[in-house]
Formats: structure tokens, sequence, C-alpha cells
């Protein structure tokens, strides 16, 4: 039952994190559009929040591997890449957030 659990966990977290991966593809366009906006002061605030939400999935991440140090210490798994990757890959939904952001501040 561990096991389902941590297997189901394990396949959700990287599912959302490939369909999060692509929206740091938009990043140029939104940046192309922020010139454009009417209200300069929303746009910046999108901009500010996203980067206070990637650095929270970076402190996340800390917690992370910090849960899994028994596993670490013993040699069973060194997963050190995918663990600092996770934040980037999970924030490019964030990018999708930004450019929602930026049409309801446009």
């Amino acid at each position: 039952r561990t096991n389902l659990v941590r297997n189901l966990s394990h396949t959700l977290t990287a599912s959302i994190a490939c369909a999060a991966l692509p929206g740091w593809l938009f990043l140029p366009s939104i940046i192309s559009f922020m010139p454009s906006l009417r209200n300069l002061d929303g746009g910046i605030l999108v901009i500010v929040l996203c980067i206070f939400m990637l650095i929270a999935l970076s402190g996340l991440s800390y917690l992370w591997v910090r849960n899994n140090y028994e596993e670490y210490e013993t040699g069973i798994v060194s997963h050190d890449i995918a663990i600092s990757i996770l934040p980037i890959m999970l924030s490019g939904i964030l990018v999708y957030i930004a450019g929602l952001g930026m049409l309801v501040a446009a």
C-alpha cells in the first residue's frame, strides 16, 4: 500500500511537471506583449508575483531533499538533478498564469 501511494505521487508529480514545462515557450511572446499594456503597473505586478512563486518553488525543492535525506544517506536513490530541475519544470505553469494576468491587465 505504501508503494502504491508513493508511485501514484511520483506519477502525478511527473505528469504535472511535464504539462507545465512547455509554458516556458510562451515567455518571449509575453515579454513582447509587455510594452503594449495600458496598465504597466499590473504587468509589473504579475512579473513580481511570478518571481516570488519561483523562489517559493525553489524553497520547496530544499524541503523535498530534506524530506528524503534518509534515502540519500543510505545511497538508495540519487535524484539530485531531478530534484533541482523540478522547480523549473513546475514554474512553467507560472508563465501560463503570467500570460493570463497580462491579458487581464491589458
